[in-house]
């Protein structure tokens, strides 16, 4: 894990812009740092060692031949299969002693100085990288197929900016703009989709691939589209099924074993933290260290029963419980080194896991990918639902007497049983399960989401079940999810790998029916069953609990400053963007404003106070 960044610029000041992106991200590379320039082009590097800890795999890094120079963030966890498919194919070039370092950033480059762009392909792992052309006067920019690591970008006139991290680019483009077109669905959501960002002016390199620049223009090319794999259904018995999964877990998880440095586990004590711990500690060749965080609200602490699994599996277990004076105390901090407004409140919980596992190792494998990929939150139940032509009219029965519940549980459901919105539909109805504002709360603060959100809805041969799951994967796991771990855990200098997250993985979870990967009302019960092989079903068959905190509680007491401060202030930067009075309106006249909502309100306004924009 490292931080790059880089620039195509005609101008002569390029290296100051690159030196000030790089001293931004230097809690991503803590180990080294350094630029490399030819021409309009300089890169930077910011490096976390983690494999070939030598200056041999120092970057910015030059191709064999000289024409192609690489910055690269991330793992290639195949990179020894293709180090032998390049001697096997090209001898002559590569016999043993050809290689300057035993990394596999040394491995991509020169994978693509021989495939070119296409040899993406070949890669699994996560990565997000650059690769300048020398002769063709090229910049290509690359990010993995599930977008576990992050890239921006942006185009200024002739000019081209990267970077693993938005604040850099933020600080270093000539004119910036608040994304208004984008605000409504960070306030639905709690982040912003696809390859919008709070700026206009930047955008994400889009998942699965790779993008060229020249001559001012930067044009993008598909190598990996996961999704598709959603198209074509397993036939085999499960039986067979579930072992060819067990085969592919294992050839993930010890792929992401490869390290140089000391490597440990996340432990929640949740089903997909579990099994991956499980793998973990059947194939290390040493004892593990796991890494659980309690929390004092037992409503969401699982503990005790990370503890017992850490011990049935053999794994050096470290717990730490989650100070709330201390939470409380960071929270300003926090917000201030989230790098780009994201409303998920777990982040804080996930930076102290972070920062505990970094105390002992460099590298932590997690557990993320489970629930999207394997049916495992509750909302595919609602989903299953609207399928049932009983559902449309038991709807209209049930509604009047929830709609004006103040159990927040009801009002969700009230969004699903009006027909009148938009989201009651099928196609539409997984945009509300992560939902922050409702659209009927958008249009109460003047904001409304333009065009069609999500862009791939109304597939008639996928169940509303199966489009809930997809785009939990297209956007609440990569926007959100994988966002909050990847920068909380970059705060500490901590590498996070999802093994979950192996592309194969994810094409062949896609592919199982979902009455094989969730029977009837069991969530991820495939996994549930492959982990029932490892540790004591006691330990498997008990109720989801999330990784949250009692951000509700904080807000009303001890963090309620920054409600007065960012909510409840006239003259708070967010109320440029959005209408006070219609949002105290909105606020005072909810039956159920939840702390979600006010979290939302102040992490954009937050940002807003600490960027400058030309016009807000």
């Amino acid at each position: 894990m490292c931080g790059i960044a880089g620039t195509y610029h005609l101008s002569s000041d390029r290296k100051p812009i690159v030196r000030k992106m790089m001293d931004l991200q230097v809690h991503r590379g803590p180990d080294a740092g350094d630029m490399w320039h030819h021409k309009n082009v300089c890169f930077g590097h910011r490096r976390l060692s983690i494999i070939d800890l030598s200056d041999a795999a120092l970057q910015p890094m030059h191709s064999h031949c000289g024409r192609y120079t690489i910055v690269f963030n991330g793992e290639v966890y195949n990179f020894i299969t293709l180090k032998a498919k390049l001697q096997i194919e090209y001898p002559e070039k590569y016999p043993d002693n050809a290689f300057k370092s035993t990394s596999d950033t040394e491995i991509v480059l020169e994978m693509f100085a021989r495939y070119g762009p296409e040899s993406a392909k070949e890669l699994n792992g996560m990565f997000a990288f650059a690769v300048y052309d020398k002769q063709e006067d090229k910049v290509f920019l690359f990010r993995d197929s599930v977008g576990i690591k992050p890239l921006f970008y942006s185009v200024s006139g002739q000019n081209l900016y990267f970077s693993s991290e938005l604040r850099p680019l933020l600080q270093s483009i000539p004119e910036t703009t608040l994304n208004r077109k984008a605000l409504p669905l960070y306030f639905h959501l709690g982040y912003f989709p696809g390859e919008e960002t709070v700026v206009s002016e930047i955008k994400r390199v889009p998942a699965g691939t790779y993008g060229e620049f020249k001559n001012g223009e930067i044009q993008f090319t598909r190598f990996r589209y996961l999704p598709d794999s959603a198209k074509k259904k397993l036939t085999e018995p499960y039986s067979e099924i579930k072992k060819e999964l067990d085969n592919k877990l294992r050839t993930a998880v010890e792929g992401t074993l490869i390290s140089d440095v000391p490597l440990g586990v996340f432990l929640s004590g949740g089903i997909d933290s579990s099994l991956v711990s499980a793998y973990a500690s059947e194939l290390s060749s040493k004892k593990l260290k796991s890494f659980t965080i309690a929390s004092p609200d037992k409503n969401h602490d699982e503990s005790s029963y990370a503890r017992e699994i850490a011990k049935h599996l053999g794994l050096d277990h470290i717990e730490m419980m989650l100070s709330e004076k201390e939470a409380k105390e960071l929270c300003g901090q926090l917000l201030n080194d989230m790098d780009e407004p994201l409303a998920d409140s777990s982040f804080i919980p996930t930076y102290f896991v972070s920062a505990l596992a970094r105390r002992h190792v460099t590298v932590s494998l997690s557990g993320d990918g489970g629930d999207e990929l394997f049916m495992g939150y509750g909302s595919y139940r609602w989903a299953k639902r609207i399928n049932n032509p009983l559902y449309k009219i038991g709807a209209a029965g049930i509604r009047p007497f929830v709609k004006n519940s103040s159990s927040p549980r009801w009002q969700k459901a009230n969004q699903y049983f009006d027909r009148k919105l938009k989201a009651y539909q099928k196609s539409n109805l997984f945009a509300l399960e992560h939902g922050f504002f409702t659209s009927k709360d958008l249009e109460n603060i003047n904001l409304k989401i333009q065009g069609n959100f999500p862009p791939h809805i109304g597939n008639k041969a996928l169940s509303a079940k199966e489009q809930q799951a997809l785009f939990d994967l297209e956007y609440y796991l990569r926007d959100d999810l994988l966002v909050k771990v990847d920068r909380a855990s970059m705060l500490t200098s901590l590498e996070v790998r999802p093994p979950l997250l192996d592309h194969n993985i994810v094409a062949y979870a896609l592919q199982i029916p979902t009455k094989k990967r969730s029977r009837g009302q069991e969530l991820k019960s495939i996994l549930k069953d492959l982990l029932s092989d490892k540790i004591p079903g006691k330990l498997i068959d008990r109720p989801k609990r999330g990784f949250s905190i009692p951000l509700k509680k904080w807000l009303e007491k001890d963090l309620n400053n920054l409600v007065e401060k960012h909510v409840r202030n006239p003259e708070s930067p967010v109320f440029r963007a959005i209408d006070y009075s219609a949002c105290m309106c909105l606020l005072k006249g909810k039956n159920t404003v939840t702390s979600a909502d006010f979290w939302a309100v102040i992490v954009l306004s937050h940002f807003l106070e600490k960027h400058s924009f030309i016009e807000l």
